[in-house]
């Protein structure tokens, strides 16, 4: 998991930048910080299980991942239910899935896991230096 400072200053940049712009993958990533915070349900599967675990935010990984699917598929992602039953949590439907919000949710969600070589999912601007 990153440092408690840089999950804040990503909270607070991602959060100006919503109220600047607005883009849907900022929304993503602002509504995972927040989720993982405690704050509101998880942003893909609308799941309300707090503290968010290894598991629930493992889970909410993979829903993020099968929210980029095409909903219209016939046949849908094959190992969405088993992949949560094996995270040990309960199986929730996806409720979101627009795909640029949910690019952010899953990028968000790999590195507040801690997932090797994954960036910030936005560029964290330097903090000025202690005078």
């Amino acid at each position: 998991m990153p440092a408690e400072a840089l999950v804040t200053d990503l909270y607070w940049h991602a959060s100006n930048a919503v109220e600047q712009r607005g883009h849907p993958y900022t929304r993503g990533v602002l509504a995972t910080l927040d989720w993982a915070a405690g704050d509101c349900p998880a942003p893909i599967t609308h799941r309300s299980a707090q503290p968010v675990t290894d598991p629930i935010a493992r889970a909410e990984e993979f829903a993020a991942l099968c929210a980029q699917d095409d909903p219209n598929d016939p046949v849908p992602f094959p190992l969405e239910y088993a992949h949560v039953v094996d995270c040990g949590v309960s199986y929730a439907p996806i409720q979101y899935r627009e795909p640029v919000y949910v690019r952010g949710v899953w990028w968000t969600v790999r590195w507040l896991r801690g997932e090797r070589d994954i960036d910030p999912p936005l560029p964290i601007p330097p903090r000025p230096p202690v005078v």
